[in-house]
């Protein structure tokens, strides 16, 4: 809660704000553990319950003439504070409040608690609540606002181990899950899922040289119901707050509806069938996974802009399509040294996934391009047959005689913002006191639309007197040129980066009492980037507002004056005692 005063400028303004989140969790289990022969039986069930609540409250005077009476001005907006609050009850969409008096408001009655109510603005009418009229206090306006957005969880599920002859694993489970972000029609969700592992290291045919080998396959299905927040599944209200200005005027707040009740919205659902081995030779100074892997996706949550003409902009629905992901993942560890002094170990993973939207006939536009002369411009479309986030534009040709870029329509270029590789490296050794690790990562595959230099490295902006790059001026580009979306500002987004380095000392410690261990450290992070991008960083992490969304759809891949990465070093000392 904070309190905001002035008393000097705004004919004295008092404001009181408070913010409260509040995550309640009910979770009931019980367990099974049993032993039939070789085989072991470890089971699980359980319930849970879970609201995420979100209250907020504002209020707001004008009108304290006298600072000397700051108590009364604090006490009766608490008073106004504590009436709304304690009405504040109900879900988003169902009654957002708005209040307001004004000495200017004729028609209010002063009821015997001190409060006003029953009054009208004239232009428009204002929720009939309660708020304390200031004693001993000139006051002129008053005004206060209020949410209280509550979501709930509900879930049942089970879970069931088998282990037989200490080599054969089975699991089981089982969840139902139950929003209250969904439609009335689907708001449980049933999720099944199942694993089997087989320690093929403990078989007589396998080889000795094998100290671990391990077969593992697994199908499940999960829900999603995350994205947008609080109640926006169901309902979606733009609106602006009762306001006081400086001449101690109330202002009308507005409330307008943006997205309609769908009770036919339902989890989104990913089903994943996984295929595996582990193993390990020689001790396992040489270990690591092979992984395979098919997940699909289907009933994508998305908010729609509704068939026009409509008295709603947008409603949240499921997207009647099938995002699929395939790939595999290979992961080693190589022990070099493994002595009570000294020890040396390099670890490193690479992975591909192939991405891919299937079974939707349409077509939307995505990918929100921001700038001056790019008002809905887009980068990206969605559509069947593609993967997500899959560049289309112009095929940037140069340009013509008199400097316009050649080139109208825009088409997929068969390149998109997701990597198509991922890989890492580690390496962490320790000699007697010393230790050292670090960590390199890499992305290969993706690309990188630099909006950036699309809204100002072009010719253009030398008239509005900005600056631009050395290229702009000989690139044969016309001042009046077309700001357009095309390959021109389409890059490779490969990038290796040094992510960590540490390097650490142990003190030695000898006959002492209270501290048991002194360590110093130097670490830093992100400390070199390897790319051919020309923008800060190939890692964009920039994006629209969610108004600011094409279609609704979220954005990747796009560098519009985005925040490079920090580059930090921490020295530091870690005591046990």
């Amino acid at each position: 809660m904070c309190l905001l005063l002035n008393g000097v400028q705004g004919f004295g303004q008092g404001q009181l704000n408070n913010n409260k989140t509040t995550n309640n969790l009910v979770e009931l289990t019980l367990n099974y553990t049993k032993t039939i022969g070789k085989v072991q039986i470890e089971a699980v069930g359980g319930y849970s319950y879970q609201s995420f609540q979100n209250k907020y409250y504002w209020a707001t005077g004008r009108g304290f003439t006298d600072f000397v009476n700051f108590d009364n001005m604090q006490n009766e907006l608490k008073s106004s504070y504590d009436a709304g609050n304690a009405a504040a009850v109900g879900n988003f969409g169902g009654v957002i409040n708005n209040w307001g008096i004004s000495n200017d408001i004729r028609n209010g009655t002063q009821t015997s608690g001190g409060f006003v109510s029953g009054f009208d603005a004239g232009s428009g009418a204002f929720s009939q609540k309660y708020f304390a009229r200031p004693g001993g206090v000139t006051l002129a306006a008053i005004g206060a606002n209020f949410y209280n957005n509550t979501d709930y969880i509900q879930s049942y599920f089970g879970r069931g181990n088998f282990t037989i002859a200490s080599k054969y694993l089975i699991t089981a489970t089982l969840r139902v899950d139950g929003s209250s972000k969904f439609g009335s029609d689907n708001r449980y969700g049933v999720f099944p899922s199942g694993a089997f592992a087989w320690k093929l290291h403990d078989e007589d045919f396998m080889p000795e040289v094998f100290s671990t080998f391990k077969f593992r396959t697994g199908y499940g299905v999960v829900g999603n119901q995350d994205g947008l927040g609080y109640g926006e599944f169901i309902r979606r209200d733009r609106y602006s707050d009762v306001s006081v200005g400086d001449a101690r005027q109330i202002g009308v707040p507005g409330v307008s509806t943006q997205g309609s009740v769908n009770p036919s919205l339902k989890w989104e659902q990913t089903k994943q069938f996984s295929v595996g081995i582990d193993f390990g030779i020689l001790g396992d100074k040489l270990s690591g996974s092979i992984d395979y892997y098919v997940k699909n996706t289907t009933d994508l949550l998305l908010r729609a802009n509704a068939a026009q003409p409509a008295v709603n902009a947008q409603i949240f629905t499921n997207l009647n399509a099938t995002v699929e992901n395939k790939g595999w993942e290979v992961a080693l560890t190589y022990a070099a040294i493994d002595k009570p002094d000294a020890s040396l170990s390099f670890s490193g993973n690479v992975s591909r996934n192939d991405n891919m939207l299937k079974d939707f006939g349409g077509a939307l536009d995505a990918g929100t391009i921001r700038g001056q002369g790019l008002s809905l411009a887009y980068a990206q479309r969605l559509a069947g047959g593609y993967p997500l986030f899959s560049y289309h534009l112009r095929e940037f040709k140069g340009f013509d005689a008199t400097g316009q870029p050649i080139g109208d329509n825009q088409v997929f270029v068969g390149k998109s913002a997701l990597p198509t590789w991922n890989m890492g490296f580690s390496v962490n050794a320790r000699y007697k006191s010393f230790d050292l690790a670090m960590y390199f990562s890499g992305q290969f595959g993706q690309y990188v639309y630099n909006n950036t230099a699309n809204a100002f490295f072009v010719a253009g902006s030398i008239n509005n007197a900005r600056n631009v790059t050395r290229n702009v001026l000989t690139a044969g580009e016309a001042g009046s040129a077309e700001a357009a979306v095309s390959t021109r500002f389409l890059e490779s987004g490969d990038f290796i980066r040094m992510q960590n380095f540490t390097i650490g000392y142990n003190l030695p410690l000898k006959d002492q009492k209270f501290i048991k261990k002194l360590r110093f450290y130097l670490n830093g992070q992100n400390l070199f980037l390897i790319t051919n991008y020309s923008g800060l960083d190939p890692e964009v992490s920039s994006s629209p507002a969610a108004f600011d969304l094409l279609n609704g759809l979220p954005t990747a891949g796009i560098d519009y004056s985005a925040y490079p990465r920090p580059r930090t070093f921490t020295l530091g000392l870690n005591l046990s005692f």
